[in-house]
């Protein structure tokens, strides 16, 4: 059953993905309804570190995306929780559209 998503976020945080593997194939396989995605990399080298913002299509997406936390993925417990959007933040951003990325 879907978490509990009472202020209708549609934004997430994801953390402990794997670095190595972890890609939008493997990402939008596992969560339904991502629209965009921000990987988190590192400032000075640029690789990627194993976490993200993600869009979901619908809060209710989001809900069953939040309810599959600590589920595995590509072997390690992915951690999802709700993200508040900030209000300075352009999000989403185009270039974070699944389908475009370059990363």
């Amino acid at each position: 059953p879907p978490a509990p998503n009472p202020e209708s976020i549609p934004r997430l945080f994801l953390k402990n993905m794997c670095s190595k593997r972890m890609d939008e194939a493997a990402l939008t396989k596992f969560f339904g309804g991502v629209t965009h995605i921000q990987w988190l990399t590192d400032r000075r080298t640029g690789k990627f570190y194993g976490s993200a913002f993600v869009e979901m299509a619908t809060p209710e997406d989001a809900a069953r995306a939040v309810a599959m936390d600590g589920r595995k993925v590509l072997g390690r417990p992915i951690r999802v929780k709700y993200q508040k959007a900030d209000p300075k933040d352009a999000w989403p951003l185009p270039q974070c559209a699944v389908g475009t990325a370059d990363y």
